[in-house]
């Protein structure tokens, strides 16, 4: 395995066990019952997060290709 397949396999992992905590817990971290409403907002957070992320690891990728060229 590579190192980019092996750094987006940990990524994946990460990201789904960290959606699969904020899906799950009972209370958000100030206390108040998570609804759905907020489920979903911590759920778009992640996932702009992670989607940045990959987005920059998809840069250094171009790069690194075009420079092997």
């Amino acid at each position: 395995m590579s190192g980019w397949q092996t750094t987006n396999f940990i990524l994946a992992i990460l990201f789904l066990g960290f959606a699969l905590f904020l899906w799950l817990r009972p209370y958000d971290g100030t206390g108040v019952p998570n609804t759905m409403y907020v489920k979903l907002i911590s759920l778009t957070v992640l996932t702009i997060f992670f989607a940045f992320i990959f987005l920059i690891e998809f840069i250094f990728y171009l790069i690194l290709k075009n420079n092997k060229k």
